[in-house]
């Protein structure tokens, strides 16, 4: 009898624990190891240990995640996503974070992804329509095939040693990527920002990309296609029909090369300090096609640029030319 009792009283234990276990949120771990979020499961909350139910998703371990359904956040003071652990990959899978705000736009509440911390890797999806920035990274991130538009501050903005490439940024109200020192953006779109299209830190690199329609709130260097600060390799890109500038490259040590800035409110290249201006086509700007200007102006040196049909009749100001360039079909230019 005493037994039977005590082997009755260890099943009643084990059955005991087993439905506790089953009442504690398990996160869902696919076969190769990555750890799956949909909507569900972040409004139940315990993806990671210290994620509590609902938004925002609480990422507080180094590993793999990706998204299994799109996210839907109705509250402007939430996050979608925070990123507290470096080292976090995150893959969206093709599917879509969205935020709050109608088309038309909001202000005054949170973004989407806040990853601060250090490399941190984005891919392959879309983020939309929050009040804050879209997507915040930290130093030695990487974006890769990702689609911001829409949201109330800037719709990309990573740390240093930094890439996003492959990406785009549609009409978010103000800069539409922002990168700093020694970063590289490459292969990405900056279309119809409230501020400007791509911003990038010293030493950085902008190559083989496309800025339009970049408009702007206020300061004059804003609204430009491409705003870079020092020591800034600006190659192969193409800029048209912003506010003000195509590049705008305002400290010295710029590169700007093999580029195409064409119907931009202002000039097409403008350089203050100096710098090298080469392989570039400037044509139908509002005001110069190049702008060499500012301390040590005279000391940035252009070739082998062509500028056509600009405001001015000259297409050029400023600058040692170093031959090469054609101004509105002569073989000289000023």
């Amino acid at each position: 009898m005493i037994r039977h009792r005590i082997r009755h009283n260890r099943s009643i234990s084990l059955g005991a624990a087993i439905a506790l276990l089953t009442s504690i949120a398990i996160p869902a771990i696919a076969a190769d190891g990555v750890l799956e979020i949909n909507q569900a499961r972040a409004l139940a909350g315990g993806i990671s240990a210290s994620d509590t139910p609902g938004f925002p998703v609480t990422l507080d371990a180094t590993g793999s995640y990706a998204l299994t359904s799109d996210l839907i956040v109705a509250s402007i003071s939430a996050n979608a996503i925070v990123v507290t652990s470096p080292d976090v990959s995150l893959d969206l899978r093709g599917f879509t974070i969205q935020g709050p705000c109608p088309p038309t736009g909001c202000t005054g509440g949170n973004g989407g992804i806040n990853a601060s911390v250090a490399g941190v890797q984005l891919r392959e999806g879309r983020i939309r329509g929050f009040p804050g920035i879209g997507v915040v990274l930290g130093d030695r991130s990487r974006i890769s095939r990702l689609h911001v538009e829409q949201n109330g501050d800037d719709g990309i903005r990573v740390g240093a040693y930094a890439d996003v490439v492959d990406s785009t940024a549609t009409r978010n109200a103000r800069i539409g990527i922002s990168v700093s020192t020694g970063s590289r953006v490459r292969h990405c779109v900056a279309d119809s920002n409230g501020r400007g299209g791509i911003v990038a830190g010293n030493h950085a690199i902008v190559s083989d990309s496309t800025t339009r329609n970049n408009s702007s709130d206020d300061a004059l260097s804003f609204g430009s296609g491409i705003l870079s600060a020092t020591g800034v390799l600006v190659r192969g890109n193409t800029m048209s029909s912003n506010l003000r500038y195509g590049i705008i490259a305002e400290g010295p040590g710029n590169l700007v090369l093999d580029n195409v800035a064409t119907a931009n409110g202002s000039s097409g290249i403008v350089l203050g300090g100096p710098g090298s201006v080469q392989g570039n086509s400037a044509s139908q700007n509002v005001v110069t096609g190049i702008n060499l200007f500012g301390i040590g102006g005279n000391r940035t040196a252009y070739r082998d640029n062509v500028v056509n049909a600009n405001g001015t009749s000259a297409g050029v100001s400023g600058g040692t030319n170093l031959g090469g360039n054609s101004c509105n079909g002569a073989a000289t230019c000023p």
